[in-house]
């Protein structure tokens, strides 16, 4: 019996070099863990900042920024906007007129110790269509202030 022609090479060898092109994959993905963004296509025609933007997320990245905008955006679905800690003034009768219904993380940008994290904001009095939001975020020792 030739080794060519068995069992172990038809279907063994496929399987190690699937296992080894994912090995590759995720060892680039964890030391490449510096990046938060693995990939970004941007249309340069179209004139909303959040259509069609497409991003690719690194899972490693350091999601502690994006968990402080998100205690901000369940601040805001709950209607209470003088509860959020920003330095930037909120106009919070706005917001409770246009109650947050969902959000999601459409681009991330990082300089130094400032992260600008760009969301889809989808409002209740607003069907089908969402609202571009930045919250800035800076780093002053263990804490991300808002802006």
């Amino acid at each position: 019996m030739n080794f060519f022609n068995s069992r172990i090479f038809k279907f063994g060898l496929p399987i190690v070099l699937i296992a080894t092109g994912l090995l590759f994959v995720f060892a680039q993905l964890y030391f490449s863990g510096k990046s938060s963004v693995l990939y970004k296509y941007k249309d340069r025609a179209a004139v909303d900042p959040g259509s069609d933007l497409f991003v690719i997320f690194n899972p490693f990245r350091d999601k502690t920024p994006e968990i402080e905008a998100e205690k901000a955006f369940e601040i805001l679905k709950n209607g209470n906007c003088e509860q959020i800690e920003s330095n930037v003034k909120i106009d919070c009768e706005r917001e409770n007129q246009y109650t947050l219904k969902s959000w999601d993380l459409a681009d991330r940008k990082e300089n130094g110790n400032q992260i600008n994290l760009h969301y889809k904001v989808y409002r209740q009095r607003v069907v089908g269509h969402y609202s571009n939001v930045w919250i800035i975020l800076e780093k002053d020792s263990d804490k991300w202030n808002k802006f």
